[in-house]
């Protein structure tokens, strides 16, 4: 049987008459690693998605944001300018789980320390991502946790709010904490993340397509 990594891999070779490659581009958190998105990795690898942590050439199509940060809380952008004069590197705290089972074995593959440097980089440009949200018009699935205590939830429904995009969507979860690929509500994040990944690579596809056709129809025109 191949891994989840040899699955991902063999997906990606597609002869050029078969359907256009699907990818999906994960991102983990700030101080997270890959294995944060393992589950939702593996998931999407399982219905044909290829996801690595590379953008394949094209359109995107669509994008997810789960429990992504525009202001976090008032406290931390002076705790962590004080912080970094006095350390590079602060312990990491409990991880933001609410499962017991999960959070015990998610906090043994996690960095033990946070740098402080990388928390005032993302602090000091969230203004900044605040005024391009009105810029993206792709649709978006926001994906926010009512009990999360990393982020909270007023973030998810703010960048919902400012998005641009025409079709977007709003979950708000209310078992999860802030690691929520892997927490109570894992299956409600799996299904809606794969139905929006469908759907909008099959739009997209079926525009591609279309495109292609126009182009052929003026190359057959111009050398009639």
């Amino acid at each position: 049987m191949n891994t989840p990594r040899k699955q991902r891999q063999h997906s990606g070779h597609l002869s050029s008459s078969q359907s256009p490659v699907v990818g999906a581009l994960l991102v983990h958190g700030l101080n997270g690693s890959k294995r944060d998105m393992v589950e939702v990795e593996e998931m999407l690898c399982l219905h044909g998605v290829v996801t690595e942590n590379i953008l394949l050439p094209g359109q995107v199509a669509g994008v997810v944001s789960m429990c992504a940060p525009l202001h976090l809380h008032p406290w931390l952008r002076p705790a962590v300018h004080v912080a970094k004069r006095i350390t590079p590197l602060l312990p990491t705290l409990r991880e933001d789980v609410r499962n017991p089972v999960a959070r015990r074995l998610y906090t043994r593959d996690v960095y033990r320390w946070t740098p402080m440097a990388p928390v005032a980089s993302m602090l000091k440009y969230l203004p900044q991502l605040r005024t391009e949200l009105p810029q993206v018009t792709v649709p978006v699935l926001v994906i926010a946790a009512l009990h999360d205590h990393v982020v909270p939830v007023r973030d998810g429904r703010e960048i919902y709010r400012l998005l641009g995009s025409k079709e977007k969507h709003l979950v708000t979860l209310h078992r999860s904490y802030h690691v929520i690929m892997k927490d109570h509500d894992q299956e409600e994040v799996f299904a809606k993340t794969l139905a929006f990944v469908q759907r909008h690579t099959t739009t997209s596809n079926r525009q591609q397509a279309f495109s292609e056709q126009v182009e052929q129809d003026k190359s057959q025109d111009q050398t009639a």
